[in-house]
């Protein structure tokens, strides 16, 4: 074993002794991690009120920049509806509808552009939160232009009269049902033409049922602390949650959570059973079960260790800095997805890249920083840039104070 302690020169009497001012706030003194908790907290606070007083219109300002030239004028406002013009050219008049639904990321707005044949001519995305690579797949399959020319009554259903893109197929999903929605609208308000819409049903499909499975397992195996059992699981999940899903839960879903985006459990009853239902497990049990169980991308990286066999110990210096940086990196992406309203925009985790195969080079990167770095340290991206583990860790704060709470309460009737 390799050992990075720090030997200090200054003795653990003097060390206490300057450093109980700062860390402890006793006798009055000022306490400095209390103060920067504090001042984080209300920058978090400031960017969200930033973020939801002072949004900019994306959809009127992207309908813009499609029809500079055209003459604009709002007709309907459930759901908004406007009628756009050429200068000069009446016979030019199209109709645009928007519609708008819940996508992987948040919410999205696409605009339905239908034209004099009583057709759709076009779709334009106005605005959406989907993770950017995600979202350039589908532009570069030519997802969108599969609209074109679909008639006002057609289902746009996927698998059917639209084709999914693979490795996307949430995304896929949210988007044709956002169509499917100022079609249809147009369809009936403005053609008088009788529509039905399917009618929704919760859709538990295999990927639901196994997912529910995996849970029994992973409390099975925590209840009886079947050490053996935690390897397969993270096997499988590796396989099933990693590869095949490619929906690992991500700083981007929390981040989704508290800015109130909620996806419909009709459509995405695979993301309330993993993200939703993490947190209830790690209320209800009292641990985080899914870093230790269920995260493929740790999985990954205790899989590498084993294959690497070099487990380099950490001081407690070090120790302590690393968990200072899973926090910073935690509180940088709330700060950023609360200031832009945008939680794919902090996803910066390279789990898209390792498990889809999709990234950026600086996605492809920093794989391969957390691939070297399991080889020498176990859990390398855990302990130095997860934030997921960092949130569920405020989760078990949160649920141990409640606990507390309630014994007290019951100690308080008791006597």
């Amino acid at each position: 074993m390799l050992n990075f302690y720090h030997h200090s020169s200054i003795s653990n009497k003097s060390d206490e002794t300057v450093r109980t001012p700062l860390n402890t706030g006793q006798d009055g003194q000022f306490n400095f991690k209390k103060f920067i908790k504090i001042l984080a907290l209300l920058a978090l606070v400031g960017a969200y009120a930033t973020g939801y007083f002072f949004r900019t219109n994306e959809s009127m300002n992207a309908i813009k920049r499609n029809f500079p030239d055209g003459e604009i004028s709002k007709v309907g406002s459930a759901p908004p509806a406007y009628k756009i013009t050429a200068a000069g050219h009446p016979e030019s008049e199209k109709l645009l509808v928007i519609g708008r639904t819940n996508g992987w990321g948040g919410p999205l707005e696409i605009g339905v552009v239908i034209g004099k044949a009583g057709n759709i001519e076009d779709v334009l995305v106005l605005s959406h939160k989907e993770t950017p690579t995600f979202y350039k797949s589908l532009v570069s399959q030519r997802f969108f232009e599969q609209f074109s020319d679909k008639s006002l009554s057609a289902p746009l259903l996927i698998g059917k009269d639209i084709d999914a893109v693979g490795g996307a197929t949430i995304s896929s999903r949210a988007f044709a049902k956002a169509v499917l929605q100022g079609a249809h609208w147009v369809g009936r308000h403005e053609y008088n033409l009788e529509i039905e819409e399917a009618p929704e049903e919760l859709p538990i499909g295999a990927n639901e049922f196994m997912l529910i499975v995996l849970y029994a397992i992973v409390l099975l195996g925590a209840i009886k602390k079947f050490g053996v059992l935690r390897k397969i699981v993270l096997l499988f999940s590796l396989g099933f949650v990693g590869f095949y899903m490619n929906s690992p839960i991500s700083v981007s879903n929390f981040s989704a959570i508290l800015l109130g985006y909620f996806p419909s459990v009709y459509e995405q009853s695979f993301w309330w059973l993993l993200v939703v239902g993490t947190l209830l497990l790690t209320m209800i049990y009292g641990r985080n079960l899914y870093c230790s169980w269920m995260c493929p991308f740790g999985a990954m990286q205790e899989f590498i260790t084993l294959i690497g066999g070099v487990r380099l110990r950490l001081s407690k210096k070090i120790i302590q800095v690393t968990n200072y940086s899973v926090y910073f990196f935690f509180w940088l992406a709330l700060m950023i997805a609360f200031l832009t309203s945008n939680p794919a925009l902090v996803a910066y985790e390279p789990f898209a890249t390792l498990f889809g195969f999709k990234g950026t080079g600086v996605q492809w990167y920093l794989v391969s920083v957390a691939v070297i770095g399991s080889f020498l340290i176990p859990r390398f991206w855990c302990r130095f840039f997860c934030p997921v583990g960092a949130f569920l860790k405020q989760v078990l704060k949160f649920q141990k104070a409640i606990v507390q709470k309630i014994k007290m309460g019951v100690n308080h009737f008791a006597n």
